[in-house]
């Protein structure tokens, strides 16, 4: 994924696996727990200690926002 957003310094992010099914998750908005529901129906997928990782971490690097517990991607 490239960001090119207005204010933002460019950057490339690269997704595989999990984490980019959590980007297309999240795009409705949803809590780490209903994220990790999801991710994991079918018993695969990450811990829900790493899913929270990455999530603060994707938060960080300003790809998510955060309304009280609910996250959304902002890439589209």
């Amino acid at each position: 994924m490239h960001d090119r957003r207005h204010g933002r310094p460019p950057a490339t992010h690269r997704f595989t696996g999990w984490r980019t099914e959590a980007l297309r998750r999240l795009k409705e908005g949803r809590t780490v727990p209903a994220l990790h529901r999801l991710l994991t129906a079918d018993g695969q997928g990450p811990a829900s200690d790493v899913l929270t990782a990455w999530v603060r971490q994707a938060l960080e690097l300003g790809l998510l926002f955060r309304d009280g517990a609910t996250y959304v991607a902002l890439p589209t």
